[in-house]
């Protein structure tokens, strides 16, 4: 595989001169992935030409795999406006706008399934980290290591909802072009994706996200394509994809509990996506008279008394929220299937510079039950021990959450080896770079966990605003002296 050599951001200095007639509205979501999905299903598609993939991060959760989809989406706009307006030479790209997981795991997610399905998507037609097989082989490594696509065919790579590219997919890191997150900087990719270069948009400052969601990025970069391709006296060119818009909005709203200030996780740029998206779609053309009526009920006609009908920021969020939490669906899912829905695995780098030694994994699976009905599915310690061997991590952090009055409420275990959970918990409970988190520990019911040679500890977190986002990077400096 050739690197391609295209800059991701070419359309800020060349879209904006477009002068082009504009269409009513953007081209569609559905069409887009659909189109890509044929790409890779037919003969012709490995013939040659260049490839460009978005991929978010492995645990795969909605702001992952949306901001994937439609970031790829907004890309082949950028590159169809460029080519519309021979603004660049270059050949047009196949588009791999993946789903992170594989594809027998996408229905675990039950809230995106459900988005992505009111948004009109084939979910049969999407890319998926491991179907069709042309992607599997593009992902691939070969023997020597790196990828085994075949013949010079240029791929690039856009990271969303991540910054490090994973490990299983560590042969590519030469290809990673552009990143768009809005976790703390790993510092990785810099030489072809520079620390404050347009195409490393991460959107993260000290312990703080800057934006609740990837999603809002993508929707930043949405409006500005939106508005860059639109001709000056067309205001409805620049009219927003209703299947696109659908699919950010319900994520944003997700991520961000509805602004909810008790979550703290929404920012002013979270509020501006969403009325963005609410107010800049053409929602007629939304077909909502195919979706089930909990779906259909989510529309209703706007305050502004044209009659226009357009979604409601509260049903939407509900509707997708009570599907994320349903405690029903948690409650029987075996606890290994718990661990492995939303589980990122961290690789920290030595504090030590010229250090032989390579700082301890770890891995963390975020859980929406309460700890104690965690903790009484069968085979709890088995279960754990088993996910941790096959994770091949000897550190594992379970972070629940639930919501409880509108609040939401966390809780956390640690497992593994004795002295690392114990420096760990150590670190957590009295390190002045934990302490916004107010962990506190609490009885652990595990007695089995000297039998398994393994060590569990549970602590309950008083600041319910810290989510994987701000304790990740807390344990990636505690790992980071180990050795």
């Amino acid at each position: 595989v050739t690197k391609a050599t295209h800059h991701p951001y070419m359309y800020r200095t060349t879209m904006a001169a477009s002068t082009s007639s504009a269409t009513a509205t953007m081209p569609a979501l559905p069409a887009f992935l659909s189109r890509s999905y044929k790409s890779f299903c037919g003969n012709d598609s490995m013939s040659g030409q260049p490839v460009r993939i978005t991929i978010g991060n492995e645990a795969g959760d909605a702001d992952s795999i949306v901001s994937a989809l439609v970031h790829g989406y907004v890309l082949s706009l950028e590159e169809d406006a460029l080519l519309k307006n021979k603004t660049t030479e270059e050949t047009s790209h196949v588009y791999a706008a993946l789903v992170g997981v594989p594809r027998a795991d996408l229905p675990l997610r039950r809230e995106t399934t459900l988005l992505l399905e009111m948004a009109g998507v084939e979910l049969d037609q999407l890319l998926c980290i491991d179907s069709p097989p042309s992607i599997a082989s593009l992902l691939a490594p070969s023997t020597d290591g790196h990828s085994s696509a075949g013949g010079a065919k240029p791929l690039s790579i856009s990271l969303v909802d991540h910054n490090r590219i994973r490990s299983s997919l560590r042969h590519l890191d030469d290809h990673v072009v552009e990143i768009l997150d809005h976790h703390e900087d790993e510092g990785h990719h810099t030489d072809a994706v520079p620390v404050g270069s347009d195409a490393r948009n991460v959107a993260f400052r000290g312990r703080d996200a800057l934006v609740g969601s990837t999603c809002t990025l993508v929707t930043e970069r949405m409006l500005q394509v939106a508005d860059s391709i639109a001709s000056g006296d067309d205001e409805d060119a620049a009219m927003l994809d209703p299947s696109a818009s659908l699919a950010l909005l319900g994520v944003i709203l997700l991520d961000t509990m509805d602004m909810s200030p008790e979550a703290g996780k929404g920012t002013d740029r979270d509020l501006a996506a969403i009325n963005a998206l609410l107010d800049r779609t053409d929602w007629s053309k939304l077909d909502t008279e195919s979706m089930e009526e909990s779906a259909r009920s989510v529309f209703k006609v706007h305050d502004g008394g044209n009659g226009a009908v357009r979604p409601c920021r509260a049903a939407l969020h509900n509707l997708l929220r009570n599907s994320k939490f349903d405690e029903t669906f948690w409650r029987d899912m075996s606890l290994y299937d718990c661990l492995r829905i939303d589980y990122k695995r961290f690789e920290p780098t030595s504090l030590s510079s010229g250090s032989p030694s390579v700082p301890v994994p770890f891995g963390m699976s975020s859980v929406l039950l309460p700890l104690s009905k965690f903790l009484s599915k069968e085979s709890c310690v088995n279960s754990i021990t088993r996910y941790m061997e096959e994770a091949d991590v000897p550190l594992l952090g379970i972070l629940t959450m639930t919501i409880v009055d509108d609040a939401p409420h966390r809780e956390m275990l640690l497992a593994g080896r004795l002295d690392l959970v114990d420096a760990a918990a150590e670190y957590l409970t009295q390190s002045d770079d934990a302490a916004f988190l107010e962990v506190e520990e609490v009885d652990c019911p595990l007695d089995k966990a000297e039998e398994c040679s393994m060590r569990i500890r549970r602590f309950r977190q008083g600041n319910p605003k810290g989510s994987r986002k701000q304790v990740a990077p807390i344990l990636m400096r505690f790992a980071s002296t180990l050795t």
